[in-house]
């Protein structure tokens, strides 16, 4: 199943699934087109911080958001009367801004690890990894 990738991982510079090549509308397992930010700005006529909140409370870390998942965030945050509830829609943008820091910690830190190691290739963790596959090699040599 095709899903937006996280922005720390490529999101930025990934084309939307309806711009991809094969991507046909008529087919009967075609996937729903995928909101850009662009597309949301153009359609609440904002570019603002709170417009950034929003689209961030929709998509998570994702650099578009999925219709399946922009619904059913639209549906916790109408109360049954239609009313808005602001405590479920700050639980998304609290969850959203979660799985968008995640990514980017993480990202940051994978490569920053590989950066000491190159640096300083005697750090505990490049020792660790070497341990690691030394250990992995003597055992596929002794096969």
């Amino acid at each position: 199943a095709a899903r937006p990738r996280h922005r720390a991982y490529g999101g930025q510079t990934e084309k939307p699934i309806q711009l991809k090549p094969g991507y046909d509308e008529s087919s009967p397992q075609c996937v729903e087109k995928w909101l850009t930010q662009e597309t949301f700005y153009e359609k609440v006529k904002d570019s603002s911080p709170a417009a950034d909140a929003v689209f961030c409370a929709l998509a998570g870390g994702a650099a578009f958001a999925e219709r399946t998942i922009v619904e059913s965030r639209l549906e916790e945050w109408r109360m049954p009367q239609g009313k808005f509830q602001e405590a479920a829609f700050y639980q998304s943008l609290k969850q959203g801004r979660l799985d968008l820091a995640t990514g980017w910690i993480l990202f940051g830190s994978a490569n920053a690890l590989v950066l000491l190691s190159i640096v300083v290739p005697t750090n505990p963790f490049a020792k660790f990894v070497e341990n690691l596959l030394r250990q992995l090699l003597q055992g596929y040599a002794a096969l």
